[in-house]
């Protein structure tokens, strides 16, 4: 990331200093856990951001009826995104993903 000048008091880390930020890694839970509301038994995955777009090109998720593999990518400005998933779920356990009208 680049950060802003150090005599610059007012910064707008949002404007100025997010467009810069790169990230890269992975993640791994073996410990099970929940993304907003829905369990699983674990989770990883690589990512990356950059220009304010997420990447998660392998997300590997285990749940009680198997496993899912998935992709996904999502723009914090346009607010748009993609999923790929494929997998044994049963799709009543990820309603609270959904929106009401999901």
């Amino acid at each position: 990331m680049v950060l802003p000048l150090w005599t610059n008091r007012q910064v707008n880390w949002r404007a100025e200093v997010q467009p810069t930020l790169r990230l890269e890694g992975k993640f791994r839970s073996d410990d099970g856990g929940a993304f907003r509301g829905v369990p699983v038994l674990s989770a990883q995955s690589h990512f990356s951001y950059s220009n304010n777009f997420w990447r998660l090109p392998d997300l590997t998720v285990m749940r009680p009826e198997g496993l899912i593999e998935a992709a996904h990518q999502a723009n914090e400005l346009t607010k748009d995104y993609y999923w790929r998933v494929a997998g044994a779920v049963d799709p009543k356990a990820v309603r609270p993903l959904l929106e009401t009208n999901g």
